[in-house]
């Protein structure tokens, strides 16, 4: 299901950033919140908070509510709260 902000612009979207998009969404399915930080070095290590947060501003559009926990930039938290129900 494509959303309306597109990953990276190239191309369209790459199975690179699928692979990052399943990566992230397999640490997020556990339940807990998890820092940004160590969200990023485990699914893009490669690249920085900047594309991370495309990657979440793009899933979050595509449907998926991931919430933010914290209050401050550096103890920012994501969580899972719910997944898009597609059609089948």
């Amino acid at each position: 299901m494509p959303s309306r902000y597109d990953l990276p612009t190239r191309k369209g979207r790459y199975s690179k950033t699928w692979d990052r998009r399943t990566n992230l969404l397999r640490m997020l399915r556990e339940g807990r919140a998890i820092h940004g930080e160590t969200l990023r070095n485990a699914v893009m290590p490669d690249r920085s908070m900047a594309s991370f947060y495309l990657l979440i501003r793009c899933m979050r559009a595509d449907g998926y509510l991931i919430e933010a926990v914290g209050s401050a930039h550096w103890s920012k938290g994501y969580r899972l709260i719910s997944e898009p129900a597609f059609a089948a």
